[in-house]
C-alpha cells in the first residue's frame, strides 16, 4: 500500500483561517500535513518531503531554504510578485483591485483627505497603493501614503503624531489588518475618534485581528479560503501528475466587510458630526432626537434643520439609521440572537426593529445573516 504524501506547511506569518483551510484539504486528500514550520521560524532540512506549501513567503530565510528544495514539488498561498519573477507557482491576491474597491468605498461615504499607511514597504501592498490611488485620480482627487521606515522603533507613536497632523474626516487605507490595529491604538492615543476623525480600513479579513484592538476593524476580504483552497488544488495536480510548468492564479477579493472603524461619512458640519458620534454613543438607550438636542446643547428645529441640510433627513432618520449599521455589523461578526441585537441597538420592540431593517436594507435580520456568512 502507497504511504500518505507528506507536505510540508510553511508560514512567514501564522493566519489561522488559512491554516485551517489547508488542514481540511489534508485529510480529504489523504496528505500527512508537517506543520512544525507554520507557527515557528526555524527552517530545517525536510528529506521525507513530498510536496510543500508555502504561506506568505517574505523573509530571505525562507526564501532561501524553497530555493534549496525546489526538487520537490511547491506551491505558494499569498504570493507576491517577487514569488511569481522567480517561476514559483500558486494563487496571489488581486492587489489593485483591492486598492480599488477601498477607494470606492470611501468615495460613496463623500470623503476628501485620503491617505495610505504603510509600516514597511513591500510588493502586495504596493499594489493595494496603486489600485487606491488610481481610482481617486481618476476622481481628481489625491491621496498621500507615508512610512515611518525600519529606523523607527515606536511606530505607533510616530503613527499618532502623523494622523493628528492630516486633514479630518480622514479615510484611511491601511495596508493590512495587523497595521489597521496599530492604526486604532494611534488615534486613541492621540485622542482622535473613530470613525468620524478618521475612518479606517485594513486588509485580510482576519477576524481574530479584526476584533482584537477594542474597535472592530473593517477590512478587505481577499477570500483566505479560497487562496488556500485553489493552492491545495494545485499542488494535489502536481502531486499525482508530476506538473511543473508555472501556474498563477489570481484570486480577486470580495470587497470590503464594514465594521465600526469606517462606519461613517465625511459631513460638512462639525456640529453634524457630533451629533452622529452622540448617537453611536448612546445606541443601547432609548435615544430620541429629543435627547440629542439637549445633550447638544440645541433646539430640537435647529437640530433637523442642520441634519436636513447635510444628511437629507431628520436626527429621527439617523438614530433609526445608526441603530440599523450597527444591528447589520452585529449579525455578521456574532452569533447573538436577533432578539439580543435589537436590545442592543436600542430597539426592543421587535416588530418595530424588523420593519426598520428591511426598509434600510431590503432583507430580513436573518436572510442578512445567512448573505454575509455565506461570503
Amino acid at each position: 500500500m502507497k504511504s500518505k504524501p507528506v507536505v510540508v506547511l510553511l508560514m512567514d506569518r501564522y493566519f489561522a483561517a488559512i491554516h485551517k483551510s489547508i488542514s481540511n484539504y489534508a485529510v480529504q486528500a489523504g496528505w500527512m500535513l508537517d506543520a512544525t514550520m507554520a507557527v515557528a521560524s526555524e527552517r530545517y532540512d525536510m528529506p521525507q518531503a513530498d510536496a510543500i506549501i508555502a504561506v506568505y513567503t517574505i523573509t530571505n530565510s525562507t526564501r532561501d531554504w524553497l530555493r534549496k528544495h525546489e526538487h520537490i514539488p511547491t506551491v505558494h498561498v499569498w504570493m507576491s510578485e517577487a514569488d511569481t519573477q522567480q517561476g514559483w507557482s500558486g494563487t496571489a491576491e488581486d492587489g489593485l483591485l483591492c486598492g480599488q474597491q477601498v477607494a470606492e468605498y470611501f468615495l460613496q461615504r463623500g470623503f476628501l483627505n485620503y491617505a495610505f499607511y504603510q509600516r514597511l514597504k513591500g510588493q502586495r501592498s504596493d499594489l493595494r497603493w496603486f489600485g487606491f490611488k488610481k481610482t481617486l485620480e481618476k476622481r481628481g482627487i489625491s491621496a498621500i501614503r507615508f512610512a515611518p521606515g525600519r529606523k523607527i522603533i515606536d511606530s505607533t507613536t510616530w503613527l499618532s503624531k502623523k494622523l493628528s497632523k492630516l486633514p479630518k474626516p480622514l479615510a484611511l487605507f491601511v495596508q493590512d489588518d495587523l497595521r489597521g490595529a496599530e492604526s486604532v491604538y494611534a488615534c486613541n492615543a492621540e485622542g482622535l475618534n473613530i470613525p468620524d476623525d478618521v475612518s479606517i480600513i485594513g486588509v485580510g479579513n482576519d477576524e481574530l485581528m479584526t476584533h482584537s484592538c477594542g474597535t472592530p476593524l473593517s477590512s478587505v476580504d481577499v477570500q483566505m479560503t479560497k487562496l488556500a483552497i485553489v493552492a491545495c488544488e494545485m499542488l494535489q495536480r502536481r502531486i499525482s501528475h508530476k506538473v511543473w510548468k508555472q501556474e498563477v492564479i489570481r484570486i480577486p477579493p470580495s470587497g470590503v466587510i464594514p465594521r465600526y472603524s469606517s462606519d461613517s461619512r465625511s459631513v460638512d458640519s462639525v456640529f453634524v458630526a457630533r451629533m452622529i458620534q452622540h448617537i453611536r454613543t448612546n445606541l443601547h438607550k432609548q435615544l430620541e432626537a429629543n435627547d440629542v438636542a439637549k445633550a447638544l446643547r440645541c433646539s430640537r428645529r435647529w437640530l433637523d434643520y442642520e441634519c436636513m441640510r447635510t444628511l437629507k433627513h431628520t436626527c429621527s432618520g439617523e438614530i433609526i439609521v445608526q441603530r440599523i449599521l450597527r444591528a447589520k455589523q452585529l449579525l455578521a461578526d456574532t452569533d447573538f440572537p436577533v432578539a439580543s441585537i435589537a436590545a442592543q441597538v436600542g430597539l426592543q420592540q421587535m416588530p418595530r426593529f424588523y420593519r426598520n431593517f428591511k426598509v434600510l436594507v431590503r432583507q430580513t435580520p436573518a436572510e442578512y445573516r445567512r448573505q454575509v456568512g455565506e461570503k
